[in-house]
């Protein structure tokens, strides 16, 4: 399965923080996926996500980014089915875990990839670098009973039996006596007799799944997902809703759901549109316990976790060479001393006054040279600088001649002087700022910053975009990247080869990655540590490549994720950290007082500061445009109109059909008699095409001659682009089907309008 290395990069999505290697974890679970729906499809075994996974799917187009589990689901046949294939079809090292192991006692399977933690080289590579475990938990639906107070009675069944199968030490020597009274009175329930001598736990489970399956798939008219049913009485569903498969996109790949999701979703979740972040830690991430155990085995910890050190928050500045007009000063200081030994030594030795002129003239023109890269060709003090060496040679040519030797003496004094008092009024001394971006697609949160510095005439400031390695799961360095033909034209590049900062030394530093080694997907060259950069600077200012926004201070997965993004040795050397809000330093002193100690709290709250956000969003240049929406965009008088993106899915033709085509050309009405105010733009979800034998054939011709007939009229936007990119940027609101397009409005705070199918009437 492939993912772009870009993937598997640190990045916010919708305001949560998700570190490299639980990219790594996501992409490891997908590749267990394939490797299950490989042996479904040689089986014609039927499979579609679950829970979270579904959720993911239908509402953010992948994980919740919250998430880092895999959940799918099997109806009962299909489930024993799969069983039947799983150990010989799944690749010889896969765990497939069930109660029937003895030690997992769940009921559910749980498919891993393998049964422990690796670093070999070819395991690292078929799992994206992660070096963990990686699994899948497959749920199972059963039919419910025809009579509700049957399934009442299976239910409460199987509640008990699962509840005496939980019981510490039900399956030892020596079993609680409680426990045995409860499994004589299952017994009779159930008309059953357990083997005292063998694992009574294991058979426990047995009966519970036996009763579970107690109703066959002819006739049924719901289905439940027995454990939660039993605990909790709820995930429940009309059996329709799951009887039928559809894909949506998922990550870079494609992912069953049920083509009833929506009113899964409903059942499972309520409101499920409505982000809820707060409380369930859900062992976040799920390879955390993997990687605590495997620190514990480590000399020097975890190699990617920052352990802090007071040592780290001393400055050790190296010494500060000299700025260029401190230079110029200093070589004037040794002018005016050469012109003093010319003088004296006029009379008595023409051969050193001939190599001190030569020695002031190559130091001039160094000089001059130092000036004009700095200052720009033609600048003031070049010319004086220049007309101090015509003087040179003319007190050369007239050595032989004392008057005239003089006389070009005094002039060169003359010229020498005007080259001073042009040092001192024309010759800024201008601050230096250096910034050292990695990665060109996340130049702009630093250009504002950037931009304003360079207004500045007494500031020289300039970019210098820095190379990055890829890491392997096992640490090490992998490809390399530099970006430098990728930053806007405009800028003042500086090739990183070419300039070394230890001897350029700027006044100010700012640089956008602050781990170190400390990352688990990409690391800095060493030259570039923050460790090493607040030694060659006066001043280093860490500017973070990414923005959480606003978030609940319950959000505990959320305050977790500070450990990967606070916790870092940048934010310690650091003399100045920029972050976007009062509530984020917040959230920065909080977690560093926890990580350094109270006593450390005035440090954190001198060294973070607020720089709010400039506007990020740029406005959509009518250029890019595509021509054939250029004419339903913009009103007579180049004004844009209102822009209302629709998309419908394949949820509400699905469970709607007749209601939902009704729907259709209502709305496709309202927008048509407002045309001149509002333009439609019309995007159907792309796993629509094939859902198509979903649908009654006579209503699905009857979609597609709606379709076509908004084709042909013309007089609103059919988006058919690969991507919705262009048309989230240009819509002011979404109306439509519940989907990751309208997530993706939502989270720029455009508004977002759900469509009913089953109101037709008075509604617009």
């Amino acid at each position: 399965m492939y993912f772009p290395r870009e993937y598997f990069y640190d990045e916010v999505r919708e305001g949560f923080y998700i570190n490299g290697m639980v990219k790594r974890e996501w992409a490891a679970q997908l590749e267990v996926l394939s490797e299950i729906d490989r042996v479904c499809k040689t089986h014609g075994i039927k499979w579609f996500a679950d829970c979270g996974t579904l959720l993911g799917a239908v509402r953010h187009g992948g994980y919740v980014p919250w998430d880092d589990d895999l959940d799918i689901c099997m109806l009962r046949d299909d489930y024993r089915k799969f069983h039947r294939f799983a150990v010989k079809d799944l690749p010889r090292n896969f765990n497939v875990m069930t109660y029937e192991c003895g030690d997992y006692w769940q009921m559910i399977t749980r498919v891993n990839n393998r049964d422990s933690i690796s670093y070999d080289e070819e395991e690292l590579g078929r799992y994206h670098q992660f070096p963990y475990v990686a699994g899948i938990d497959i749920f199972v639906l059963d039919y419910v009973a025809p009579d509700m107070d049957e399934e009442e009675i299976r239910r409460t069944l199987v509640n008990n039996v699962l509840g005496v199968g939980s019981y510490d030490g039900i399956d030892s020597d020596d079993p609680p006596q409680e426990g045995m009274e409860l499994i004589r009175v299952i017994e009779e329930q159930c008309n059953v007799k357990l083997d005292r001598k063998n694992n009574l736990r294991q058979q426990l489970y047995q009966l519970a799944e036996r009763l579970s399956l107690m109703y066959p798939s002819e006739g049924a008219q719901e289905v439940v997902l027995m454990p939660y049913w039993c605990t909790h009485h709820n995930h429940k569903y009309p059996a329709y809703l799951v009887n039928e498969i559809v894909q949506l996109p998922f990550e870079n790949t494609m992912i069953n759901v049920p083509a009833g999701y929506d009113e899964v979703l409903k059942i499972e979740y309520g409101d499920y549109l409505r982000i809820v972040r707060k409380g369930g830690m859900h062992e976040y991430p799920l390879y955390g316990n993997q990687e605590d155990f495997l620190t514990k085995g480590m000399e020097g910890g975890n190699p990617y976790r920052y352990n802090f050190c007071f040592d780290d928050l001393a400055k050790n500045r190296e010494p500060r060479p000299q700025r260029l007009k401190e230079q110029v000063f200093e070589f004037c200081g040794i002018l005016n001393k050469v012109h003093s030994a010319i003088r004296n030594a006029a009379k008595s030795n023409r051969e050193a006054i001939i190599d001190l002129l030569e020695q002031c003239q190559e130091g001039a023109i160094r000089i001059g040279t130092q000036i004009e890269e700095m200052e720009g060709e033609g600048f003031i003090t070049v010319k004086y600088i220049e007309d101090y060496c015509e003087k040179l040679y003319e007190v050369g040519e007239a050595i032989t001649e004392e008057e005239r030797f003089y006389a070009a003496l005094n002039d060169l004094e003359l010229s020498f002087n005007r080259v001073l008092q042009s040092t001192e009024h024309d010759l800024s001394m201008r601050k230096e700022i250096l910034f050292l971006p990695f990665r060109a697609d996340l130049w702009y949160l630093m250009d504002p910053i950037y931009r304003e510095l360079s207004e500045d005439a007494n500031n020289i400031v300039y970019v210098m975009p820095i190379p990055y390695f890829d890491r392997t799961g096992g640490g090490a360095l992998a490809e390399i990247h530099c970006e430098i033909k990728d930053y806007p034209k405009d800028l003042k590049l500086l090739d990183y080869r070419k300039n070394d900062i230890r001897h350029m030394h700027p006044d100010v530093i700012y640089t956008q990655n602050a781990y170190d080694r400390y990352n688990y997907t990409y690391v800095l060259s060493p030259e570039f540590f923050t460790s090493e950069l607040k030694k060659y600077t006066e001043e280093l200012v860490y500017v973070p490549y990414f923005r959480i926004g606003a978030f609940n201070w319950d959000d505990e997965k959320l305050i977790k994720t500070a450990d990967y993004f606070v916790k870092i040795p940048g934010v310690v050397h650091a003399d100045r950290v920029l972050v976007e809000s009062e509530q984020m330093k917040e959230l920065y002193v909080k977690a560093l007082i926890e990580f350094a100690g109270e006593d450390t709290e005035n440090i954190w709250r001198e060294k973070i500061e607020v720089r709010k956000p400039s506007d990020e969003e740029k406005p959509v240049s009518y250029e890019i445009y595509p021509v054939e929406w250029q004419e339903h965009l913009f009103a007579a008088g180049g004004k844009k109109k209102k822009a209302v993106l629709f998309l419908n899915a394949v949820c509400s033709i699905y469970q709607y059909q007749k209601s939902f085509l009704r729907k259709l050309r209502e709305i496709l009405k309202v927008f048509y008699e407002h045309r001149e105010e509002v333009v439609l733009i019309w995007r159907q979800h792309p796993s629509l095409a094939g859902a198509a034998h979903l649908f009654d054939r006579e209503q699905w011709l009857e979609y597609r001659e709606i379709v076509e007939g908004y084709r042909m009229e013309g007089w609103g936007i059919l988006d058919e682009t690969e991507d919705a990119a262009l048309a989230v940027s240009v819509a002011d609101a979404y109306y439509g089907d519940p989907d990751p397009v309208m997530q993706r409005c939502r989270v720029m705070g455009k508004p977002v309008m759900i469509l009913n199918p089953a109101v037709t009437e008075n509604e617009a």
